[in-house]
């Protein structure tokens, strides 16, 4: 005798099946959401921690500071570095919100990528005497963030000094 599935097994198996099938595809969804989420907080900090160096090391390798007639506390959103070539070292930022860096006479350089946006630059003089030093916050954004999800703002401070 043959043994066939009732109308009813069958119904509750397509339900377990269709179950399953779901609980799969949003899971997929959320691993998938949260690469892309990861992958914008890791260019964002990336982009701040190269930035961050590159104008540490610039600064170790300077002899002076030029902030003009700026005063210790006072703020600008341009640093220039006195080196030993007869040209300064520039940081500040294009008109699409690019930090960017004049060596010399070399060609610009640009310390962020085109995905990110910095929104807020800032160099403070924190100099007390003969040794000069600088307070630099910076926030940066990542640009091109399609939903609310991909949205991510990074703050970071620093202090730093010449060594001459």
């Amino acid at each position: 005798m043959r043994r066939a599935f009732t109308l009813v097994e069958i119904i509750i198996y397509l339900a377990i099946v269709g179950m399953i099938a779901v609980s799969l595809v949003l899971f997929s969804i959320s691993v998938s959401s949260s690469r892309g989420k990861a992958k914008v907080v890791s260019e964002v900090q990336a982009n701040a921690r190269f930035a961050l160096d590159t104008i540490r090391q610039k600064m170790r390798s300077a002899s002076g500071i030029n902030f003009g007639a700026g005063l210790p506390g006072s703020t600008s959103n341009t640093l220039t570095l006195i080196t030993l070539d007869p040209l300064p070292t520039i940081f500040d930022l294009d008109t699409n919100n690019r930090l960017r860096m004049k060596v010399s006479s070399n060609p610009i350089e640009f310390l962020t990528s085109d995905e990110i946006s910095v929104t807020d630059l800032r160099f403070t003089n924190l100099t007390d005497g003969a040794r000069e030093h600088v307070r630099m916050f910076m926030t940066l954004r990542y640009k091109n963030a399609g939903s609310v999800e991909y949205q991510y703002e990074y703050s970071v401070e620093s202090a730093m000094s010449i060594r001459f």
